[in-house]
């Protein structure tokens, strides 16, 4: 089975349906990997960006939720 590296990517990041894909390649062996093209490489380090910046969102989110929190309770609390 000649695999192509978007398939890896999907399992990699857990894409819709990467289940499926990781059984069947567990089922299937040997491997060879086919070579990945500029575009997918672009694609897998905009996803990679893409989950950094949502991390980055994910902690200022908290952080917001928290400060709101406080200041609610401090208001109450006078």
């Amino acid at each position: 089975m000649v695999l192509d590296a978007s398939a890896l990517l999907a399992v990699l990041f857990r894409e819709e349906g990467y289940e499926e894909l990781l059984e069947e390649l567990r089922r299937t062996r040997p491997h060879k990997v086919a070579a990945p093209t500029l575009a997918e490489a672009e694609r897998g380090r905009r996803q990679r960006d893409l989950v950094e910046q949502d991390r980055e969102f994910q902690r200022t989110r908290r952080e917001f939720q928290e400060d709101l929190s406080q200041r609610k309770n401090e208001e109450l609390a006078s």
